[in-house]
C-alpha cells in the first residue's frame, strides 16, 4: 500500500482522499445508526409530558426552553424591560405547583433575570441536570436514548472509521514529510475528515437511539397540523402551545403573533447545547420591545407540562 501512496500524484491523492473520507463518514453513519433498540416496541404517543420530549428531542436546554414556555404561557414568569435589556422574572404565585424543572427554574427567576442566565448559570444547569437525570434515565429505559452498548456501538463505528482515515491520510501524510512536500492541504483535510465524522456520529451521551429518533418522528407527523397553523402571520389554533414547543422547538412560535415576543427572547439556534457561543452575548441579539407581552390570557389556556 505505501508503494501505491507514495506513486500517486498530490491532486489526485487529495481527490481520492476527500471521496474514502466521505465514504467513511456515511458508512459509520449507517453502522451507528442501527443500534439494538428498534426491536423494542415504540411507546404511545401520550407517554411522555413535553419536558421528558423536549429532553429527547434537544437535550437539557431545550427541556429549559419548554420549562420556561410552559411557565410563561401560564402566567408565572413575566418577560419584561427594553430592548436593549430584557428580564425574565416569577409571577408571585401561592398555587404554584410543577414538575421539579419548572420548580427550579421559577426559584432561580424569583430574582428576575436576563434570558441567557437560564442557559449559562452554573448553579440553575446542576440543579436542573439532577432534577433531569430520572428523566434521562427513564428515557435510557424505555431505549430511547442511547444506551450503554448503544454508545459502545457508536464509538466503535467513530474508531473503525477514524482507524481507516488515520491510516491511508496518515501514511501519505509521512511519505510526503520525507520526501519535503507540502503537508498543508492534505492535513487540513485530514483534520475536516476527522471532525466532520464526529459531527456527523455525535457519539458523546445523551442523544436519541434509533428508537428515539423514530419516536420523534411519529410524534411530528401526528402533531404536524399543529405545526402547520403556527405558519402564516396569523395566530394558530395550537391546541397545546407547550407540548407543540417541545416536539418542535420554538421556531413554532416565529410567525404566530401571541408568541412573538417570547419567541425573539430565544434567537434561533440558542437552544441547542453545541452552540452555547450564543448564549452570553444573547442579550445584545434581541428585537423588539418585550415591556409589555401577552401571555395566557391573550393566547387561551396551555397543557400543563
Amino acid at each position: 500500500m505505501i508503494e501505491i501512496l507514495s506513486h500517486i500524484s498530490a491532486p489526485v491523492f487529495l481527490t481520492a482522499f476527500a471521496g474514502l473520507s466521505l465514504v467513511c463518514i456515511l458508512c459509520a453513519r449507517i453502522w451507528a445508526q442501527r443500534d439494538d433498540s428498534a426491536r423494542f416496541p415504540l411507546p404511545e404517543l401520550s407517554l411522555l409530558n413535553p419536558i421528558e420530549i423536549s429532553a429527547l428531542r434537544g437535550g437539557r436546554n431545550a427541556a429549559i426552553c419548554t420549562a420556561i414556555f410552559g411557565l410563561w404561557h401560564r402566567n408565572l414568569l413575566g418577560l419584561k424591560g427594553t430592548r436593549d435589556i430584557p428580564w425574565i422574572e416569577a409571577v408571585p404565585s401561592s398555587a404554584y405547583k410543577g414538575i421539579p424543572v419548572e420548580e427550579v427554574i421559577y426559584k432561580f427567576a424569583r430574582t428576575a433575570r436576563e434570558p441567557s442566565r437560564f442557559f449559562s448559570d452554573a448553579g440553575l444547569l446542576l440543579q436542573i441536570e439532577v432534577k433531569l437525570d430520572s428523566v434521562q434515565g427513564e428515557l435510557t429505559r424505555m431505549h430511547l436514548l442511547r444506551t450503554e452498548a448503544d454508545q459502545k456501538h457508536v464509538w466503535q463505528a467513530f474508531v473503525t472509521a477514524s482507524l481507516v482515515l488515520a491510516a491511508v491520510g496518515g501514511t501519505r501524510l509521512v511519505l510526503d514529510l520525507m520526501r519535503g512536500e507540502n503537508i498543508l492541504l492534505l492535513l487540513l483535510l485530514l483534520l475536516i475528515s476527522l471532525i466532520a465524522l464526529l459531527i456527523m456520529l455525535k457519539p458523546r451521551q445523551g442523544k436519541p437511539s434509533q428508537l428515539g429518533r423514530q419516536y420523534l418522528t411519529k410524534l411530528g407527523k401526528h402533531f404536524e397540523e399543529m405545526k402547520a397553523s403556527g405558519k402564516g402571520n396569523k395566530p394558530s389554533l395550537l391546541p397545546d402551545p407547550v407540548l407543540g414547543i417541545a416536539i418542535f422547538g420554538e421556531s413554532i412560535l416565529e410567525s404566530d403573533p401571541n408568541y412573538k415576543s417570547f419567541f425573539k427572547a430565544f434567537p434561533r439556534g440558542l437552544t441547542k447545547e453545541n452552540r452555547r457561543t450564543q448564549i452570553f452575548p444573547m442579550g445584545r441579539e434581541l428585537s423588539g420591545n418585550v415591556t409589555e407581552v401577552p401571555r395566557e390570557s391573550e393566547s387561551g389556556g396551555g397543557k400543563k407540562a
